[in-house]
């Protein structure tokens, strides 16, 4: 796999994108019941800002935490 790409999947942490769904989509669900009913355009809106929302604080955790990071070696065999 490219350096690069594998880089940037592992900054973003692709692999939790299961996550981010079920997490707001159970709150949004909810909040239809109580307040109006099914929008498409409050579903686009709420999973922009699940996935940017949820993007964001990994990338902002990797830049708060980058000097103890640095000590934080993977090594690869």
């Amino acid at each position: 796999m490219n350096q690069t790409l594998k880089s940037y999947i592992d900054l973003t942490r692709a692999h939790f994108m299961f996550a981010w769904p079920l997490i707001f989509c159970s709150g949004l669900f909810l909040g239809f019941q109580n307040y109006g009913g099914f929008s498409w355009a409050l579903v686009i809106k709420a999973v922009l800002i699940g996935l940017f929302g949820f993007e964001g604080g990994m990338i902002l955790n990797d830049y708060v935490d980058r000097d103890i990071d640095k000590n934080d070696v993977e090594y690869i065999s």
